[in-house]
C-alpha cells in the first residue's frame, strides 16, 4: 500500500522529532565495544598475574615482571593479534596513570633519545632489520606495530617493550597504582567481582566514542528494519559506508573524504543509487562533531549532484544531543533547500519507506501487502502495484526474486506469503493501515488512538477503528486479527519497537 504523502510545516517537522525521539540506544555496559575491552581488560589482568604472583604486595612492584609477562604472551599470538594486546594494554596503562596517547606520543620519541636506545627505529622489510629515523610524534599503535613485526627478532622486540613500560611508568606512585588495581582484581574474584572494579576503566576509555553514537550503532538498527522489509543486504542497500568522492579527493588533494552512510537503492539491478543517507545520532552534547558535519554537508551534496543528478538527500538523524544543545544544528540541517527529507530510527518504517515509494522502488514488503489485498491473486496484486506508480519491469523484479528466496510460493493458483515473512508483513500492514486512514490529532482529544510518525507530531486513528479498516482491506488476514491474543502482540511489538504510540 503506498503511504499517503502529506508535506508539513518546518515547525511541525521539529516537533514530530521531539515526540518520536530515541534519547539513547542502550547503556555503554551492553554496547559490543564495551564487551571487547572488557575481556581485552581481564585477559591483560591476567597475563601480568602470572608473573607478578597475582600483583603480590608482599614483594616491591618491578616494570621488569610486566615486561616478562607482555613478550611471553605475545610470542604465542601472530604479528596482528600481538599489535592489538600490545595496544590494549598500552591503553590500559594510560589510564591507569592517568596519562594519554596524545600527550605521550610527542614525549616517547624524545625520551628515546635521551636514554640513547634505539637512536634509529627498526623496522623489518623482507625479513630484514632496517633503520630508519624516529618521526618526531609516535603514537603508542604505531610503536606498537614495530614491536609487533619484530617477533623474529626476541632482543630488540624485549628492549622496546621494557623501554615502553619505563617511559610509562615513570615514577614508582604509576607503579604503584598499577599494582593495587592488579591486587584488587585479584582480591575481587573470588566473589565474581572483579569486573565491577574493571567496569569504571573501561566505561572512561571509550565513552566518548560510544556516547556520541548512543551506545549502539543506528546504521546496525536500520540495516536491520531493512531486512524485515525484504530488502538483501549487499544488493538493496550497502553493509558499509561508500565513498563516492575518493577519486576528486585524490585530484584535489584533499585529506578529507566524506562518506555516506547508505546510498540506494545499492547495487539493485537496474537501478542507481537515488537517496543519499548520512546518519547522525547524538547521545549527549557532541557539538564539536555536529558543527563541523553540517559544515561539510554543503560541498558533500554538491559534490553528489554533480555526478548523481536525481539524487534525494535524506537525513537519518535522531538523539537527545538534538533535542537539547544542538537544536540549532538540528534546524539548519533540516532547512537546507536540499534536504529532501529526514528520518529517525523510530519513523524509518514510513519516513523511509514513503521515500523508497516516491522513486518508485519496489521492495518485498509491498508485495505482500499487494497479496493480502488481492488474497493471494497475482494479476490484481500487479494492477494494485501499477496504480501505486511501481513500472511492470520493477514489480517483475521483486516479485521474481520473491520466488527466489522463498518469501512468497504459489498454493493453488493463488500467492502465499511464506510463513518466514507473513508475521512481520501484517504488522507492518497494521501500521500502514493507521498511516493511509489516520487524521491530524489534538493534543487535547479523548484517548483510544493510536499514533504513527511521518505526518507531524501527532497522527493517527481510533483504535477500535483499526479492525474493520485491515478487514476491509484484506480480509485473508481475518483469522489473526479476529484473534484478540494475535492481534493485541502485533500492536505490542510495533509500540516496543516504537513505531506507534498508544494515546
Amino acid at each position: 500500500m503506498k503511504l499517503p504523502v502529506a508535506p508539513i510545516s518546518a515547525i511541525d517537522a521539529l516537533l514530530e522529532f521531539d515526540v518520536w525521539l530515541t534519547p539513547t540506544l542502550g547503556e555503554i555496559r551492553d554496547t559490543e565495544r564495551f564487551q571487547r575491552e572488557m575481556d581485552s581488560a581481564v585477559r591483560i589482568f591476567e597475563v601480568l598475574g602470572k608473573k607478578t604472583g597475582k600483583f603480590s604486595l608482599k614483594e616491591k612492584p618491578d616494570i621488569r615482571k610486566i615486561a616478562e609477562a607482555v613478550e611471553i604472551e605475545i610470542s604465542n599470538v601472530d604479528k596482528k593479534g600481538a599489535k592489538r594486546f600490545l595496544t590494549s594494554i598500552a591503553d590500559l596503562v594510560y589510564l591507569v596513570t592517568g596519562k594519554s596517547d596524545n600527550n605521550c606520543k610527542c614525549q616517547l620519541p624524545i625520551y628515546l633519545r635521551q636514554k640513547n636506545i634505539f637512536n634509529r627505529m627498526p623496522v623489518v622489510i623482507n625479513g630484514v632489520v632496517d633503520h630508519q629515523k624516529w618521526p618526531r610524534v609516535v603514537k603508542a599503535e604505531q610503536f606498537m606495530k614495530v614491536v609487533a613485526e619484530l617477533s623474529s627478532h626476541p632482543d630488540m622486540q624485549t628492549e622496546l617493550i621494557r623501554v615502553f613500560f619505563e617511559f610509562i611508568l615513570s615514577d614508582e606512585a604509576y607503579v604503584s597504582q598499577l599494582w593495587a588495581i592488579g591486587n584488587c582484581y585479584y582480591s575481587l574474584k573470588p566473589y565474581n567481582k572483579e569486573k565491577s572494579l574493571l567496569s569504571p576503566l573501561v566505561i572512561f576509555k571509550i565513552r566518548g566514542s560510544v556516547t556520541a553514537s548512543g551506545g549502539h550503532d543506528p546504521e546496525h538498527l536500520l540495516r536491520g528494519m531493512m531486512t524485515d522489509w525484504g530488502m538483501k543486504q549487499g544488493v538493496d542497500f550497502n553493509i558499509d559506508d561508500v565513498v563516492i568522492n575518493t577519486l576528486a579527493a585524490i585530484k584535489t588533494g584533499r585529506t578529507k573524504i566524506r562518506k555516506y552512510d547508505f546510498l540506494l537503492p545499492y547495487k539493485s539491478h537496474g537501478w542507481q543509487p537515488r537517496l543519499f543517507i548520512q546518519c547522525q545520532f547524538y547521545a549527549g552534547d557532541s557539538g564539536s562533531v555536529s558543527h563541523k558535519n553540517v559544515d561539510q554537508t554543503t560541498s558533500t551534496r554538491s559534490y553528489t549532484t554533480k555526478n548523481f543528478s536525481n539524487a534525494r538527500f535524506v537525513e537519518f538523524v535522531d538523539g537527545a544531543g538534538y533535542f537539547a544543545s544542538l537544536n540549532g544544528d538540528l534546524k539548519t540541517l533540516l532547512q537546507m533547500a536540499s534536504t529532501h527529507s529526514f528520518f529517525q530510527i523510530k519513523s524509518a518504517p514510513i519516513r523511509l519507506r514513503r521515500e523508497f515509494q516516491q522513486v518508485g522502488y519496489l521492495t518485498s514488503l509491498e508485495i505482500e501487502h499487494a497479496l493480502f489485498c488481492s488474497a493471494g491473486d497475482k494479476k490484481r496484486s500487479v494492477a494494485m502495484l501499477v496504480r501505486d506508480g511501481y513500472t511492470s519491469s520493477e514489480i517483475e523484479r521483486v516479485f521474481s526474486w520473491m520466488l527466489e528466496e522463498a518469501h512468497i510460493h504459489l498454493d493453488a493458483g493463488k500467492y502465499v506469503v511464506a510463513e518466514k515473512r507473513a508475521v512481520m508483513s501484517r504488522r507492518y500492514f497494521i501500521m500502514d493501515v493507521i498511516a493511509m486512514h489516520g487524521a491530524t490529532l489534538s493534543v487535547h482529544q479523548d484517548k483510544g488512538y493510536i499514533l504513527v510518525p511521518g505526518y507531524g507530531p501527532f497522527y493517527g486513528l481510533k483504535l477500535k477503528e483499526l479492525p474493520p479498516l485491515i478487514l476491509k482491506l484484506a480480509t485473508i488476514l481475518a483469522p489473526e486479527i479476529n484473534n484478540t491474543s494475535t492481534f493485541l502482540e502485533d500492536l505490542q511489538w510495533l509500540a516496543e519497537k516504537g513505531y506507534v504510540m498508544m494515546s
